[in-house]
């Protein structure tokens, strides 16, 4: 290969790494408060948000962020227009929890079920409800819903919690 063809390969891919990297990345930061939690919205992303003038959600996927606007397939939004944004799609971290919450109710509601499965048809006893397998089942269906219902769905945008876009330049 002719020596000029190497120095224009080499100076060309160098002048793209650098393009590259010199790129900015945005996206859209969820931060509550003082809390160290933050959650990030990348562009590309579906996303769930209500509007302050509204009462339902809309799913749309968000193109690009640029300043404080956040631009849509048909759509333009200022982020201060968005009251909340549905945050389940977006967990970051630990989910223990929501798996608990989801699991928890089937297993209890499976244990009762098979126990008396076990008693009735393997062990060719009569029918008989036992008092401390009601007790363990609803007590794992209890625990199960009640993580369900205190799992965090929406982000609220007001007081302490902020939504903003990041740019940051990757260097």
């Amino acid at each position: 290969m002719p020596k000029h063809i190497k120095y224009f390969l080499i100076l060309s891919l160098t002048f793209y790494l650098h393009q590259t990297s010199a790129q900015g990345h945005k996206y859209l930061l969820l931060e509550k408060g003082a809390s160290r939690k933050k959650i990030r919205i990348y562009p590309g992303s579906d996303i769930t948000l209500r509007f302050h003038s509204e009462d339902r959600f809309y799913t749309r996927q968000i193109k690009d962020l640029s300043g404080e606007l956040i631009f849509f397939e048909n759509a333009v939004v200022k982020t201060t227009e968005i009251a909340e944004i549905d945050i389940r799609a977006h967990r970051q971290g630990s989910t223990l929890f929501v798996d608990l919450g989801k699991k928890l109710p089937i297993a209890g509601a499976g244990y009762f079920v098979i126990d008396n499965f076990n008693r009735t048809v393997v062990m060719n006893q009569p029918f008989n409800i036992d008092r401390k397998v009601v007790r363990t089942s609803s007590i794992m269906i209890g625990v199960g819903l009640l993580f369900i219902l205190a799992e965090k769905k929406t982000f609220k945008v007001r007081g302490r919690n902020r939504l903003s876009i990041v740019n940051l330049l990757q260097e």
